[in-house]
């Protein structure tokens, strides 16, 4: 779904490379400003590291875990070591 960019402290971006099918406002060549140790609720549009890839999905919080939702129409169980940040800011890229 993405590269890594640049990384600077707490920030890091990510070059968006194959279609994000839940959000059509993100766009393949867009990149994404992600944050890493932040407060991430119910909804947030997150990096999650699965397999060798990034994914951007939303994601809730169920019990001690988390789930990704929008992803592929399959709900994955995930655990926060596996989240890179919260998506803050979507820069178009025409």
């Amino acid at each position: 779904m993405g590269k890594k960019l640049e990384e600077n402290g707490d920030k890091f971006y990510l070059k968006v490379t194959t279609k994000v099918p839940f959000k059509k406002s993100i766009q393949i060549g867009d990149d994404i400003l992600v944050c890493k140790n932040v407060t991430i609720e119910n909804g947030d549009i997150v990096a999650v590291k699965l397999n060798s890839q990034v994914v951007l999905s939303r994601i809730k919080r169920v019990i001690r875990r988390y789930i990704l939702i929008d992803y592929s129409s399959v709900i994955i169980d995930i655990d926060d070591r596996r989240i890179l940040g919260k998506v803050v800011r979507v820069i178009v890229n025409c």
